[in-house]
C-alpha cells in the first residue's frame, strides 16, 4: 500500500457529496502537480541543477506528506536528506527512485478515484 489513506479521508465527510467531489478535484490537482513537479526533478537530475534538485525534493515532500502519500514520501525525504548532506549523484540514486513508486502511486489513486 503506497497511501495512507485515513489522512485523505480525513479531509471529508464521507457522506457528503459536495465533499467527495472537491476532494476528487484535489486529487486530480494532486496528480497533476505531481506529475509536473516528478519531471521537474528529472530535468534537474540531467542538468545537474543540484539547488533546483533541492527545491524540488523539498515541495514534492510537503505534498505527498499532507495526502498520505506515505512510500512516495519516504523515497523523496530521503533523497531530499542525501541532498542535504552534499551527495549529489546518491541523491539522484535515490531520486531514481521516485518515478516508479507514483506510478505504483498514481494507480492506487486511481482505483479509488475514477469516474
Amino acid at each position: 500500500m503506497y497511501i495512507d489513506w485515513s489522512r485523505i479521508e480525513s479531509f471529508v465527510d464521507g457522506d457528503s457529496p459536495e465533499d467527495q467531489k472537491w476532494i476528487k478535484e484535489m486529487m486530480e490537482s494532486l496528480k497533476e502537480n505531481l506529475q509536473e513537479k516528478i519531471g521537474l526533478i528529472k530535468n534537474h537530475i540531467s542538468s545537474g541543477n543540484e539547488k533546483g534538485l533541492l527545491s524540488e525534493l523539498h515541495s514534492v515532500k510537503g505534498a505527498t506528506a499532507n495526502f498520505g502519500l506515505t512510500e512516495l514520501n519516504r523515497v523523496v525525504s530521503e533523497a531530499e536528506r542525501i541532498m542535504q548532506n552534499g551527495d549529489f549523484i546518491e541523491a539522484c540514486t535515490e531520486s531514481g527512485k521516485i518515478e516508479g513508486i507514483w506510478i505504483e502511486t498514481l494507480a492506487e489513486l486511481e482505483k479509488k478515484f475514477r469516474d
